[in-house]
């Protein structure tokens, strides 16, 4: 057996980095949002830890970001005006935040676990200042995770700290009791649960939640059985602490599961069985094709490491690998951080005909990169990560930009713009049509987005914001996911 490459952190070594035949070199963000938008000037910056869209809420689409001191600011994304802004807690930190796109209505509407141990919902039709529900976990640990359901409007889960004597809980709320969760797993994982997420297949694959922890494992569950062991479908262990997981799945996936489903053993069924037995055995076949052909499972640790599962067993795909390891000399790049991944890129520049994963990965001065992974399995772990677009830092030839590691990314293919937020308390909006980019350059594209009413000339204002870009040392850093 050829021995294992590995790296100073125990991982493996990563593939080259190759730059794809066309890759996308920015200038400059055309817009910038300092965060909270009336920030002093000589106040220290917030981290911007979450961006999420908002389809139509206030009659357009909005951004809302998500500050580490619990600061909501929503925006308008044809505009860059600052609707609304204010701090929805004092003495507790939102940890995650997602849309609610499940309910009819929902438009406006976004979930959040908060360190307190509560989740709170915020329509933002009706203002930011207050949620319009809040429950209270029975633990009282703090909620680190959320994921609303594809299917139930009435359904959120969240996963709690580790607390007590090595417990930690995936609640299962019904929104509608606000006495104690519906159900709840705690012996899936030993240590926090930082990552849940519904199967993006729901009618397929309905009920099927992964998560992640810091105790490295990562699970497919089935939550629509209630009894922990035997809703546990299947768990891979990354040899890191996982701070970010997802699914990778395919439409030929999903006809692959329809498939499955429509040759199960159910037509085969003794037809003299009576009704009941009939009804259990449907049920039982249902539950079985919900069950397989699941795709694959990525995640990325703490240690800057990703890992790719074959989700039905939970088999290796690759290695866990250390991202830092793979750098490319032209265009020089190397990676010190991972920011996120994501699978939903297609209008992303320099698409990939194959099945890909792209990560988000930055250097700790404010640059960052999109690089394309090879999801297709190996016996030799030789296929060339490439690089799909390069960002620059504030100062590497341009005025606007981030100073800092970036928190957070949210890319919109409906109008070809990538937004990032960063230790530095930017928020930056970075646009891929040919008009916008000729007019980075100056500061026309900076100046076409008006700061909203009050904060022209305030340190929110896209002009005024790099006074607030000092790095802070580097023991007041935090380290990126926590």
């Amino acid at each position: 057996m050829e021995a294992m490459d590995l790296t100073l952190s125990g991982a493996a070594r990563a593939p080259a980095l190759a730059s794809s035949p066309n890759l996308f070199r920015a200038k400059e963000p055309f817009h910038v949002q300092v965060i909270p938008p009336d920030a002093h000037a000589n106040a220290s910056p917030a981290y911007v830890t979450h961006l999420l869209s908002l389809s139509t809420s206030y009659g357009t689409p909005t951004l809302l970001a998500v500050a580490d001191d619990s600061t909501l600011t929503l925006i308008d994304k044809t505009s860059g005006v600052v609707a609304e802004s204010c701090r929805a807690f004092k003495d507790a930190r939102i940890t995650q935040a997602k849309p609610l796109s499940c309910s009819s209505g929902a438009a406006g509407e976004f979930v959040a676990s908060v360190s307190n141990g509560t989740v709170a919902c915020w329509d933002t039709r009706t203002g930011l200042t207050k949620p319009v529900w809040t429950l209270q976990g029975t633990s009282k640990a703090p909620y680190l995770c959320v994921e609303p359901s594809p299917n139930d409007a009435n359904t959120v889960v969240v996963g709690t700290e580790q607390y007590g004597h090595g417990d930690s809980d995936i609640d299962i709320w019904d929104i509608r009791s606000k006495a104690a969760p519906r159900s709840k797993y705690n012996e899936v994982h030993s240590d926090d649960v930082t990552v849940l997420q519904y199967h993006p297949d729901a009618a397929h694959h309905a009920g099927i939640l992964l998560s992640g922890s810091t105790d490295g494992l990562v699970s497919a569950i089935d939550t629509t059985i209630a009894e922990e062991e035997d809703a546990v479908i299947s768990v891979g262990n990354t040899g890191n602490s996982v701070a970010r997981a997802g699914w990778i799945y395919s439409t030929s996936s999903s006809s692959s599961a329809a498939a499955s489903s429509s040759s199960s053993p159910a037509g085969a069924m003794d037809t003299h069985m009576d009704g009941v037995d009939e009804q259990a055995d449907l049920i039982q076949v249902e539950t079985e094709a919900r069950r397989r052909t699941l795709g694959k499972v990525w995640a990325v640790g703490d240690m800057q490491t990703l890992a790719l599962f074959d989700a039905d067993k939970f088999e290796p795909i690759f290695a866990t690998t250390d991202v830092r390891s793979s750098s490319s000399l032209r265009p020089p790049w190397s990676t010190d951080y991972v920011i996120d991944a994501s699978t939903a890129l297609g209008s992303f520049p320099n698409p990939s005909l194959d099945e890909t994963l792209t990560l988000f990965v930055g250097r700790s001065e404010g640059a960052f990169a999109a690089i394309s992974i090879p999801t297709i399995a190996s016996t030799s772990n030789t296929c060339s990560w490439r690089l799909r677009a390069v960002f620059p830092e504030q100062g590497d030839g341009t005025f606007y930009g981030h100073s800092d590691i970036i928190r957070s990314v949210e890319w919109d293919a409906a109008t070809n713009t990538l937004y990032t937020g960063g230790e530095d308390g930017n928020l930056c909006f970075w646009n891929f049509d040919s008009a916008h980019q000729v007019a980075s350059t100056g500061s026309i594209a900076l100046n076409s987005i008006s700061a909203p009413a009050g904060l022209t000339s305030s340190p929110g204002s896209s002009r005024s914001g790099g006074s607030r870009n000092a790095t802070p040392s580097r023991s007041q850093r935090y380290t990126p996911y926590k």
